[in-house]
């Protein structure tokens, strides 16, 4: 039998050694697995998946504005590049269009370039625009939690989306959001003259002005918040019809005159709601661009109004003089000639055809 060797007791302590490092390495690899896996920072058991981020994707990028995000940078850019008049007063509301670009991007920039000396300030844009694609009863909010254009996502304010919806006036409804453009040609703007902000998006159908109105009055008065209306003007009228019936519209903006009709604007009861507002909260109205898609392109035949507006709480400089009786009758006459100048010729031409021809007297 061969002799016993006697143990190296060193090599004892040194594989004792190992297995503490090792598993003083296991363990230290386990805690930080667990802080960075577990949603709830207790155990890896008691993990639960992240919630998924839900966007609304664009609906009407390539249609409405470009689909390429080099693209569309530029052509926003070119557009708020003109020139402008920057106002004293922070802009509580704007009023906006919402067609193609390249009809109505020029008179959105008017408005949109405001909000650029107040960018570190405005952190919240409540959008609200009518259905095109909907009917239903109410204001729809959504429950996203961003909107993506080109440009990158504009996170949704869920605070915000909270708050409205607690008593039942505002609903979440995402079928009224899918497709609509009212809103979504607006983000792009915001996009570039806003620096860190969230929206409120409210897509409206079956609602009257002061339901509206009544539902916007907490978001007035705060330097962080602005309040954005998507209308276009009137629709389909020949070019020089549109530019009387859109002066018009001007006029009772400008008077803070509630009483603008559908057939003056497709986002009539939104311009009301804020013509509400304003007349209660003291602000007022600057017109800022007044067209129509015939000055933009095609024909004047058939064209769209578009017009952009800005309230401020600041003094109103364009006081409208007063006219004695006399003179607002000889107004409405001169208004009432322009606007229908065509059939008073045509008149006055068959009543004097009548008297040559049949010798007829009147």
């Amino acid at each position: 039998m061969p002799p016993r060797e006697d143990f190296d007791n060193s090599k004892i302590i040194y594989y004792v050694l190992i297995a503490i490092v090792l598993i003083a390495f296991i363990a230290l690899n386990y805690y930080n697995f667990r802080k960075h896996v577990s949603s709830n920072s207790q155990t890896i058991n008691q993990y639960t998946k992240p919630k998924e981020h839900i966007e609304r994707k664009p609906a009407v990028a390539g249609l409405f504005y470009s689909e390429d995000k080099v693209k569309l940078d530029k052509e926003v850019n070119h557009y708020l590049s003109v020139d402008f008049q920057n106002s004293e007063h922070q802009p509580q509301m704007l009023i906006v269009p919402h067609a193609g670009y390249e009809y109505s991007a020029a008179t959105a920039a008017k408005a949109y370039a405001q909000l650029q000396k107040y960018a570190n300030k405005i952190k919240r844009v409540v959008l609200v625009g009518p259905s095109h694609k909907v009917v239903f009863d109410g204001i729809a909010t959504s429950g996203n939690d961003s909107f993506v254009t080109p440009l990158g996502r504009v996170p949704v304010n869920k605070t915000m989306v909270k708050n409205v919806t607690k008593n039942g006036d505002i609903i979440i409804f995402e079928g009224a959001h899918a497709r609509e453009h009212s809103i979504e040609v607006q983000l792009p703007f915001l996009q570039k003259v806003l620096k860190k902000f969230s929206i409120l998006p409210l897509v409206y159908s079956n609602v009257t002005p002061e339901e509206l109105a009544e539902e916007l009055k907490p978001f007035l008065g705060r330097q962080d918040t602005v309040i954005v209306f998507s209308a276009d003007l009137s629709h389909y009228l020949d070019y020089d019809t549109a530019q009387k019936v859109d002066n018009h519209t001007a006029n009772m903006i400008a008077k803070k005159n509630a009483d603008i009709s559908y057939d003056m604007s497709c986002g009539a009861t939104g311009i009301n709601a804020a013509l509400i507002l304003a007349k209660r909260n003291s602000l007022h109205p600057e017109l800022l661009d007044l067209r129509n898609s015939g000055d933009a392109k095609g024909g004047k035949t058939q064209v769209v109004g578009y017009g952009s507006w800005m309230f401020t709480s600041g003094e109103n400089t364009e006081v409208e003089e007063e006219l004695t009786p006399i003179e607002q009758e000889e107004k409405n006459i001169k208004d009432f000639i322009s606007l229908h100048k065509k059939e008073i010729i045509d008149i006055a031409r068959k009543s004097l055809e009548e008297a040559v021809l049949h010798d007829s007297s009147y």
